[in-house]
């Protein structure tokens, strides 16, 4: 039997429509950009550009909420690779190289750029073999390291992650106070692993923070 819709197309939208804000319980977008700008202000200086960066985009699609609701959830996925992104960073920071690795009889030295390429087909650093560089082991390194606080927060980020990028059924829908809180987070989270306050002014590191 043939589908009697099988002719229609799908009805476009005008410009109008796309750039008015619509009532799904989300605040006026210059009140909600606001109050995300106020905690990406938080950030501390030390953090690397492409990361300030990123985090901005996760920003930009919480505030384009307003119009299409569904960016909520997208921003928050976006905020997790944030995440992940700054974990790298700072693994890669602590861990200039060379980096031997090694793969069942073979052994060899990378630059640490090419360790995540090098990870995915089974490599392993000699150090640190059961590091896969997965989202996870990531976590685990920093979690050790005592980058991060150790109170779960990670490990809920992790799996909240994990199920965004494997959907299976369902497609998650956030509200705009979930976003404001993982935001808040991810910038609690970056502010950990670039732990300086104020930009050095007579050549001298600033010493980490101490737990």
């Amino acid at each position: 039997m043939q589908n009697e819709n099988r002719n229609e197309s799908p009805v476009g939208r005008s410009l109008e429509e796309l750039t008015a804000p619509r009532p799904f319980g989300m605040p006026p977008p210059d009140t909600f950009d606001g109050v995300l700008l106020r905690i990406e202000g938080q950030m501390r200086w030390c953090v690397p550009s492409e990361i300030r960066k990123r985090i901005r985009i996760a920003r930009d699609l919480a505030v384009y909420g307003a119009f299409c609701y569904d960016f909520i959830t997208v921003s928050v996925f976006w905020s997790f690779t944030c995440v992940e992104m700054a974990l790298w960073d700072k693994f890669i920071e602590l861990n200039p190289g060379p980096l031997p690795v090694v793969k069942k009889n073979q052994q060899m030295t990378i630059a640490p750029k090419q360790l995540p390429g090098n990870l995915r087909y089974g490599w392993r650093l000699v150090a640190v073999p059961k590091f896969n560089g997965s989202f996870r082991s990531l976590v685990e390194w920093a979690t050790d390291q005592r980058l991060v606080p150790k109170d779960g927060s990670l490990d809920a980020i992790v799996n909240l992650r994990n199920s965004f990028a494997h959907p299976f059924g369902f497609s998650p829908v956030l509200s705009p106070p979930m976003a404001v809180d993982i935001f808040q987070k991810v910038i609690e989270i970056v502010n950990h692993l670039w732990p300086l306050e104020l930009p050095p002014t007579s050549g001298t590191l600033i010493p980490a923070q101490k737990d």
